[in-house]
């Protein structure tokens, strides 16, 4: 353990070895990964773990993952299960992201794919094929619609000097 310089000498910095330098004959003791093209030898529990250990990838290809692991589909990085629908894509194709079950404040999108229910029908399409501004309910024909939120208001708040819209749509393009 060793302080760090900069702005807070406080902060304590650790730094753990994970990794030894192959031997001269080229290979890595038991229990032990050689990485690709660098002279690095890594624990084989640091294969296959989404992270690029080796700083080469050659840790994360060609993976069989463990049962406790995800398998993205483009790259056969394997992934914890924590990082599998957890609304963020780590895997390159967001394959992590698919065909999860959506929490209640959440949209499924066609690709499986889960966004946030205030993201639908916004006027911005977060799905791949726009699905979440698909069979949106206008408002009735004498009330405006907000672009967030669905919000309807009547036809004479538009324009009116008020933001009456959290986005101000209701302002918006007014002479």
């Amino acid at each position: 353990m060793r302080k760090t310089g900069g702005p807070n000498p406080d902060i304590l910095a650790l730094c753990a070895v994970t990794f030894v330098v192959v031997s001269a004959e080229g290979s890595c003791p038991t229990n032990m990964f050689k990485c690709a093209t660098v002279s690095r030898c890594i624990p084989t529990n640091k294969t296959c773990d989404g992270l690029n250990d080796c700083g080469d990838l050659s840790d994360e290809q060609n993976c069989t993952c463990p049962a406790d692991k995800f398998r993205c589909f483009s790259d056969n990085r394997c992934l914890l299960l924590k990082y599998v629908c957890d609304g963020q894509s780590d895997c390159v194709d967001g394959s992590d992201e698919f065909n999860c079950s959506c929490r209640g404040n959440q949209f499924r999108c066609n690709s499986g794919r889960c966004i946030q229910s205030t993201w639908r029908c916004d006027s911005y399409p977060d799905c791949d094929d726009d699905g979440d501004e698909v069979d949106c309910t206008p408002c009735e024909s004498d009330k405006f619609m907000c672009r967030k939120k669905q919000k309807c208001l009547d036809r004479k708040q538009r324009c009116d000097g008020v933001a009456d819209c959290s986005d101000s749509s209701d302002e918006a393009t007014c002479r």
